[in-house]
């Protein structure tokens, strides 16, 4: 009986060990990185520092320039101006996609509720690339329509 009680456990072990590998999401995962750079996109677009940190740039690079197209200007400022004004958003994982090993792609939902209820949503698609030291660098933001 001891050898199967052994089995069991290390049947157990190792199914925890595939999930842990196969979903967990790392603090320093792309969609992680992707919504941490939207989330200070919304909150704080005027705290650089904070920008570039979370987009992994270095200290010359702009995180404006980033923002591809007018209306994924316009739909940020849209959204900053709900904020101040006392909407309430969720920013969710809608898709991603990792069109090479070093590419990856999130297009993140974010959508203002009004007493519980979904009002209205917007999608930004985040493109990232990895860096020389593993990180997720994020090379664009556009609007998805």
């Amino acid at each position: 009986m001891r050898p199967a009680r052994w089995i069991g456990v290390a049947v157990v072990v190792a199914i925890a060990a595939i999930v842990i590998v196969l979903f967990a999401r790392s603090p320093r995962g792309p969609e992680t990185v992707a919504r941490q750079f939207l989330d200070a996109l919304l909150q704080a677009p005027e705290d650089t520092a904070r920008l570039r940190a979370a987009a992994h740039l270095a200290e010359s690079d702009d995180p404006e320039a980033l923002l591809e197209g007018l209306s994924t200007r316009v739909a940020l400022e849209f959204l900053r101006a709900r904020e101040r004004q006392g909407a309430v958003h969720d920013v969710s994982i809608a898709e991603t996609r990792r069109p090479a090993p070093q590419r990856y792609v999130a297009v993140l939902r974010v959508v203002e509720n009004a007493d519980g209820a979904p009002v209205q949503s917007w999608r930004f698609q985040v493109s990232m690339q990895t860096t020389d030291d593993g990180d997720w660098r994020i090379v664009a933001v556009a609007l998805s329509e």
